[in-house]
């Protein structure tokens, strides 16, 4: 099958039906070979890559327009749509695709279990490495869903449940990274860091699951002083 035609009907799969795809890619590791999956998963570790490129140059582009001063409204009003329409579905606006895909893609991979590091997979699971470390995949991701769902949290309260679509996304793809060789997560690490700094200054309730992956992430990297270190501190400044 074509692999425009398999993400296509991934994304249906994922769009109408996500209890059952669930339930279905945790089990597919059952019936198709490690290297098929192996390039399943970076297929739609792309699309969720590519999604979040896209969104990100189509802020830029929406940015210089405000710059231009002979620009009027209706003109822009008229672009930002033509831009929406053309993503479809396939947008980091859609929140719910988005913790999907990302919670599909670590479904996946946890399938392999131990079939990925057998010696006759070692190439495939060397590919996916490479993947998912190649020019900072996933701290772009997180980074992008962590500020998108901050922002949903910020600006439309506890009623929207889009934040919490985007920590799962975030959740999911962090989750990932504990499965990489920590010799080559150093940045993922940095990130996880900076962000726990930055979301510590956030009163939300709403922000413990995303902070809690975080915290687990950091002890499955060896981290575990920092950890207690910092849920020390925070017991102290809030007692």
């Amino acid at each position: 099958m074509p692999a425009n035609q398999l993400l296509q009907r991934t994304l249906s799969f994922l769009l109408t039906n996500p209890d059952a795809a669930t339930v279905f890619y945790a089990n597919l590791a059952d019936f198709i070979e490690v290297e098929s999956l192996v390039k399943f998963i970076i297929m739609l570790l792309k699309c969720l890559r590519t999604c979040v490129d896209s969104d990100q140059a189509n802020q830029v582009k929406k940015s210089a327009k405000m710059k231009k001063r002979r620009r009027r409204a209706n003109e822009d009003a008229s672009d930002e749509g033509t831009e929406s329409n053309s993503l479809g579905s396939l947008s980091t606006a859609n929140t719910p695709l988005m913790a999907s895909l990302a919670d599909t893609i670590n479904t996946l991979w946890d399938s392999l279990g131990r079939l990925i590091n057998k010696s006759q997979h070692k190439a495939c699971k060397r590919v996916l490495e490479e993947r998912f470390l190649d020019k900072d995949c996933l701290v772009d991701i997180m980074a992008h869903f962590e500020q998108k769902g901050v922002e949903c949290l910020t600006q439309r309260g506890n009623d929207d449940g889009s934040f919490d679509e985007c920590f799962r996304t975030c959740s999911s793809i962090l989750d990932c990274a504990t499965r990489l060789d920590q010799k080559f997560t150093g940045k993922v690490v940095t990130f996880v860091m900076s962000s726990l700094k930055s979301l510590s200054k956030e009163e939300a309730t709403t922000l413990v699951p995303l902070v809690t992956s975080y915290l687990s992430f950091l002890c499955a990297s060896g981290y575990v002083e920092d950890v207690t270190e910092s849920l020390a501190s925070s017991i102290e400044l809030h007692t």
